[in-house]
């Protein structure tokens, strides 16, 4: 999936999704995707708060971000 967002003078987020768990690579949530041209971020990878294990540690993986004016991919 490739996603493209056009500047309106407001931050704009490509993707805004929760991660996969730490060495998890076999359940699919966010994987395989871009994000380009966005005016704001990429992504922003949200963990769940109410896994508590997500406090330690949350992944994304096989993405790809280009010609963002933020940052590629951010984490909250």
């Amino acid at each position: 999936m490739v996603a493209s967002v056009e500047d309106t003078g407001v931050d704009t987020t490509g993707y805004t999704v929760f991660h996969h768990r730490c060495g998890d690579y076999k359940t699919v949530v966010f994987q395989n995707n871009i994000a380009h041209s966005i005016s704001g971020y990429g992504a922003i990878i949200f963990r769940n708060a109410s896994e508590p294990d997500d406090n330690i540690c949350i992944e994304a993986s096989k993405f790809i971000a280009y010609k963002n004016r933020l940052a590629g991919i951010v984490s909250n």
